[in-house]
């Protein structure tokens, strides 16, 4: 018992196949598309992970020798009593902080306890990497720190 195909059937079909071919070609490129945007976004967070890490180490660099000057009696870039002082500003140039702009503040206050003077100083270093216009790699870190000495 063999039926026999009617051939009109077959003619209203042609082209399926095709349509369903393109259909998934197109899904396909644009899975591809996405994942390759995808993979641009993380790449490039992963690099402003990494600018913000050194940002952090060149601000807490500047605090660091902020606090080897006053341990040291050398606070010349603070040396003015109860004013704030924006002391140097580095552009450095070297290793991995190359192109950071690092400002030390310092804030300065003095006073009496008993027969002792105590000076505080209030330090804040802020890095910057680039400039807030636009950039995409524009990354800016401040860290602060109170140190206190006796006198």
């Amino acid at each position: 018992m063999f039926h026999k195909i009617n051939q009109s059937i077959l003619k209203n079909n042609n082209g399926f196949a095709l349509i369903a071919v393109i259909f998934l070609m197109v899904i396909m490129a644009g899975a591809v598309l996405m994942m390759g945007r995808l993979s641009d976004m993380q790449q490039a967070e992963r690099n402003l992970e990494v600018l913000g890490a050194r940002a952090n180490s060149a601000a807490k660099s500047a605090l660091q020798w902020a606090v080897y000057r006053l341990s040291d009696n050398d606070a010349y870039f603070c040396n003015t009593a109860t004013t704030s002082v924006t002391a140097p500003t580095w552009t450095l140039d070297e290793g991995s902080l190359k192109g950071f702009d690092v400002t030390l503040t310092c804030n300065k206050t003095e006073f009496a306890q008993g027969l002792t003077t105590i000076t505080t100083y209030a330090l804040t270093a802020a890095a910057s990497y680039n400039t807030y216009d636009g950039d995409a790699e524009y990354v800016y870190r401040k860290v602060s720190a109170v140190i206190e000495l006796e006198s």
